[in-house]
């Protein structure tokens, strides 16, 4: 009875003491602006700036000036045409020009006073980054780019009779020769089978989750299987070059597992692959690989990850945690591997400089691996003009694995494949040139893909802008910028939202129904192998053998194409066997 009522007491106790816990958090929380469901209401009590979010549905949560109902990038006269002000109960008194605020014209995302703009040009952060990327011995303004002009004028509109016709062909060349030649080889499962999840929970890579671990392990095995990562001559090494790269963990594992050749310095000899020898790895699964001086060579690899903007948790911060760690890893090996981080638009960087800069004093020794994966549409085609520079400058390429995505943003003027394309519709007795462009590149951006698209961006984690911070003036788009480059969303600009009861209306949807396809996936699916061809192409100029592939499958990324070229004449196909099977 006595004990029974001592446990009646305690828990009583603990119920208190969580309610008491309950109420201090709550009173210690600072309340947020109200949300409303219809616009902001005629009167309020709101303390802060009364300026009214419409996509939040509540008001500005930044303190106001002294002075007025607003915080100072959202003062009446600060130039926001798209917001009405008029719904602030306050009689706030005039504000003087001097305070009027205008976007700064480095950087339009933050506004300055227009009294201090000259001022603010002198200081401004984008200036500063301006100027430290213009400094840089690898800068060459535009080197990269394709576009020679700029069109004046949209190209002329092809009407609804002719963009049928001009599908039937683009379908029956893709039917007839490109789709035989577009394999699915979806090689993640090898990958993991080697280690690849065990090395990435291990060294805590923040690799995005189960669908970014796939089309990572569907990349690099497409690459192993061709040959990308073999060992290389004893006095060269290697270099991977991640353009776009982001936060650079495609181009961390790829380096990574470069790096764990299985070559003998001295006999030439591979370690057996199903023997596990003694002092083996103990944090990979399946081939383990021995990690000992019996003649096995670790060479250095280099890294160079080149991106416009900057990101957080970058691959930077996993190799510097790793960096004194010894013990052996049957897929990866991270401390043999030097970074080198570049920031710049590709447009304007000089690979070669680059190249010769991180050998140093070795002369350029190092043949390179190019690697990029999402990188947005335009974005592929400089990449591949950066790696013709190298190649022209007598630099070794030894192949090169583009994940390709966002074909609704792609340019005419940069695109590296239109001679190619000329000539195959030309075949055809069809003419190509920008207009019949415009219309590929929208008909491939139309597709707008299913709900499991949009869950593997929303929920993925690999990109981790997710600031809902008020003082970046309210207007937060959540933009999140990885490129591991893993935006695939390929619904930007693709001006393909005509009304498709218009009787002139080109849109995929439209000209699908005419041709009584069943979706407008399968003209969208089209456009974008053609696309890609031509680009493959491209390549195949710069000395290598090329092929298309589907690296994983649908449900994981619609933006599933990987182009992949080796070095013509580099070496034999496959470097371990374990991914000989195509799915």
């Amino acid at each position: 009875m006595l004990l029974s009522f001592r446990k009646t007491l305690r828990k009583t106790n603990d119920q208190n003491l969580h309610s008491q816990k309950s109420v201090c958090f709550q009173m210690s929380k600072p309340p947020g602006p109200p949300a409303m469901s219809d616009g902001p209401p005629a009167t309020t009590d709101w303390a802060k700036c009364l300026f009214w979010v419409a996509h939040k549905k509540r008001f500005c949560n930044i303190h106001r000036v002294s002075g007025s109902d607003f915080c100072g990038t959202h003062r009446p006269n600060s130039q926001d045409k798209n917001t009405d002000h008029s719904n602030s109960n306050s009689s706030s008194p005039p504000i003087a020009d001097s305070h009027e605020r205008i976007p700064c014209p480095l950087d339009p995302s933050h506004t300055i006073r227009k009294s201090k703009l000259a001022s603010h040009l002198r200081k401004c952060n984008a200036a500063k980054q301006a100027d430290a990327i213009t400094s840089n011995p690898f800068y060459s303004k535009g080197c990269n780019s394709g576009a020679t002009s700029v069109s004046p004028v949209s190209p002329p509109i092809i009407d609804v009779d002719g963009a049928v016709a001009f599908a039937k062909v683009l379908l029956k060349i893709y039917s007839e020769k490109l789709a035989p030649t577009v394999k699915d080889r979806h090689l993640s499962s090898s990958e993991e089978k080697l280690g690849l999840k065990e090395s990435i929970d291990r060294f805590q890579i923040p690799s995005g989750g189960a669908k970014h671990i796939e089309q990572q392990g569907g990349i690099i095995g497409n690459m192993r299987k061709v040959g990308l990562l073999d060992a290389e001559g004893k006095n060269e090494e290697s270099m991977v070059l991640e353009m776009g790269a982001g936060r650079g963990i495609l181009g961390l594992i790829v380096s990574g597992v470069l790096t764990r050749r299985r070559l003998s310095a001295t006999s030439g000899t591979v370690v057996p692959k199903k023997r596990k020898l003694e002092g083996a790895s103990v944090g990979g699964a399946g081939n383990a690989i021995a990690d000992c001086d019996c003649g096995l060579e670790k060479r250095k690899t280099k890294l160079v990850m080149v991106d416009y903007c900057s990101v957080r948790r970058k691959a930077d911060t996993v190799f510097r945690r790793n960096a004194d760690d010894s013990a052996p890893d049957s897929y990866l090996n991270l401390k043999d591997v030097e970074i080198t981080r570049i920031k710049c638009d590709l447009a304007h960087v000089n690979l070669p400089k680059v190249v010769s800069e991180t050998d140093g004093a070795k002369g350029g020794s190092s043949n390179c691996v190019f690697i990029a994966k999402h990188l947005c549409g335009a974005g592929t085609d400089i990449a591949l003009r950066s790696l013709q520079t190298l190649t022209e400058s007598g630099k070794r390429v030894r192949g090169a694995a583009f994940a390709t995505c966002c074909f609704g943003v792609c340019n005419y003027d940069e695109y590296v494949g239109r001679d190619f394309l000329t000539e195959l519709f030309r075949e055809e007795g069809v003419h190509f040139g920008r207009k019949e462009f415009e219309l590929v590149r929208r008909w491939a951006g139309s597709a707008r893909n299913d709900s499991s698209h949009k869950e593997e961006n929303r929920g993925s984690g690999d990109n981790d802008n997710d600031n809902d911070n008020d003082n970046d003036n309210d207007n937060d788009n959540d933009n999140d910028n990885d490129n591991d480059n893993d935006n695939d969303n390929d619904n930007k600009n693709d001006n393909d939202n005509d009304n498709d009861n218009d009787k002139n209306s080109t849109s995929a949807r439209k000209v699908a129904r005419v041709l009584t396809l069943q979706s407008k996936e399968e003209l969208a699916k089209a456009c974008k192998v053609i696309i890609d061809f031509g680009r493959s192409k491209f390549l195949e100029t710069q000395g290598m053998d090329v092929e298309l592939c589907h690296y994983c499958d649908e449900s994981v990324t619609p933006m599933n194409c990987l182009l992949l070229g080796k070095e013509r004449g580099g070496g034999s196909n496959g470097s371990n066997g374990s991914n000989d099977s195509d799915n």
